[in-house]
């Protein structure tokens, strides 16, 4: 029993730690699809942030080098001093440059280096800009649209870049047209689309042009740069992985712009794509925690039990066991019984209403084989009882003979005993439907002479049940099986006696007996 006991806690304590494992299991899972979603969600953020910038800066691109043809087409063939001195030029170049908000300046360049006219002033100083890439660039690459590097100018002082074209006559190079695009309107622009995230404009060879506040300190990317591999064989993509802005992890949209000298990059930092996640998760870890605080707690606070399989056997020793399942005519029986309770009720006799709730009670009890405290029944009085419980039920009535001598008392539960004379009562209406009904008689005393079965020496109480007609002469004549009263023959078994059912002989009614040992004279009250 002891080992028993102990294996109670030890069993408890696992349940707690599988209760836990499997609340860890469902955080975690709820955890890691939170997660995935987060990300999901952050990614198709960051995929639309990269078309929207890249589109714009398309149309940038493009309004930029429709200018650029009609500057072209504009000197196209002229003498450089006549240029120099021509208003109309420099009003084309001021008109351009009002018409594209993002360009600082429009202006030409001669094939010596120095500048003809500018959108900036007229008649134009001849500034020398011979040592500026994208000059170098159009004098000697390959011809083409080219953007500079970035520089800061030498009138506004301010950092722009350069998108040229070259001029050439007879497949000479003849000086360059070109506009000084001003990054600030557009970092501006792009910040407020972007809202945490952070973007960057730059050349194929990895000079970053334009860059939004958090990206300032990004001068050029590094060629083994995952953006630079990505845009260098395919248009772009999305990755997580090193920040191109300070090395943490993020997550990164690269997309090249259509002529593919430029890409364009949108970073979103993982702490900042998970930083709701991360408050969330915490809630789940806290919410999880106190769910296994509370439900082992409550594991705890039950009553210590006995493992299953340590359980002691339903029955005391020594007690006689009852059939388990409901005993065969039972449902008739609580039928009638309840049918006894609402009659009761309905005529204001709640006394007679609790005596057959009690049977119901004693029915149910021996269903569930849980015997009651003994007490001796005075098995007179109890016919008595149930010739009243039968009364009205469309049963033949019991005629009770006196009793002669000394009281008939047998030790037993009332109820269980009154429910074995119920089950006779019925048993032998449902054999004998036309009887006029029953005779009950009670005799006290040695069974020598009875016939009987084969019981142990002692004093016995006998109750007779006899089918009568309807005049009151014996009923027709007859048996019953045994197995008709199997609830009679259980409560007999249980108190030591015997159900009889005589052989059917000539002359003889159909009857039913009920033996039960003697119950000797006690202080204690009779029941019934």
């Amino acid at each position: 029993m002891r080992a028993g006991l102990r294996a109670e806690p030890r069993g408890r304590l696992i349940g707690i730690l599988l209760l836990g494992l499997a609340l860890a299991g469902l955080a975690a899972a709820l955890v890691l699809a939170d997660r995935a979603a987060e990300m999901q969600r952050a990614r198709s953020r960051v995929a639309s942030h990269v078309t929207a910038v890249t589109e714009h800066l398309a149309a940038v691109q493009r309004g930029i080098e429709l200018a650029l043809d009609r500057m072209a087409l504009k000197v196209e063939g002229r003498a450089l001093a006549e240029m120099r001195a021509d208003p109309g030029l420099h009003q084309l170049l001021a008109e351009l440059r009002g018409r594209l908000p993002n360009v600082e300046s429009a202006f030409v360049v001669d094939a010596d280096g120095r500048t003809l006219a500018s959108s900036r002033a007229f008649p134009m100083p001849p500034y020398d800009v011979r040592e500026r890439d994208y000059f170098i660039a159009a004098r000697d690459g390959p011809g083409g649209l080219h953007v500079s590097k970035p520089f800061r100018g030498q009138m506004s002082r301010t950092t722009s870049f350069v998108i040229s074209r070259p001029l050439t006559r007879e497949g000479r190079f003849a000086g360059l047209v070109a506009v000084t695009v001003f990054p600030e309107a557009l970092t501006a622009t792009y910040q407020d689309m972007l809202g945490h995230a952070d973007m960057v404009l730059a050349r194929a060879d990895g000079v970053v042009l334009i860059r939004t506040e958090g990206a300032r300190a990004v001068e050029r990317l590094q060629e083994q740069a995952e953006v630079m591999e990505r845009v260098a064989g395919q248009d772009g993509g999305l990755f997580v992985g090193p920040s191109i802005i300070d090395g943490e992890r993020a997550l990164h949209g690269v997309r090249r712009l259509p002529g593919g000298g430029l890409l364009v990059a949108v970073v979103l930092d993982e702490d900042e794509i998970l930083g709701g996640w991360e408050r969330r998760t915490a809630m789940i870890a806290g919410g999880a925690v106190l769910a296994f605080a509370g439900l082992s707690a409550w594991a705890v606070a039950l009553p210590r039990q006995r493992p299953w399989w340590r359980l002691p056997p339903r029955r005391a020793r020594g007690h006689r066991r009852l059939p388990q399942d409901l005993p065969a005519g039972g449902l008739a029986l609580l039928d009638l019984l309840a049918g006894r309770v609402r009659a009761r009720l309905a005529i204001g006799d709640p006394a007679g209403a609790d005596a057959a709730a009690r049977l119901i009670g004693a029915l149910l009890a021996m269903a569930r084989d849980d015997p009651s405290a003994q007490r001796p029944v005075d098995m007179a009085g109890l016919v008595g009882h149930v010739r009243g419980v039968l009364a009205g039920a469309a049963l033949p009535e019991i005629a009770v003979a006196p009793a002669a001598g000394p009281p008939a008392l047998v030790r037993g539960e009332a109820a269980r005993l009154e429910l074995a004379l119920i089950d006779l009562a019925m048993g032998l209406s449902a054999l004998a439907p036309d009887a006029g009904g029953l005779a009950a008689s009670v005799t006290a005393g040695p069974p020598e002479g009875w016939e009987r079965a084969d019981l142990p020496a002692g004093d016995y109480v006998r109750l007779r049940l006899d089918v009568v007609e309807e005049h009151g002469a014996p009923g027709v004549a007859g048996s019953a099986a045994p197995e008709a009263f199997v609830l009679a023959q259980g409560v007999a078994r249980a108190s030591g006696g015997a159900c009889v059912v005589p052989a059917a002989a000539a002359g003889r009614p159909l009857r039913a007996e009920l033996w039960l040992p003697r119950a000797p004279d006690a202080a204690e009250p009779p029941a019934g």
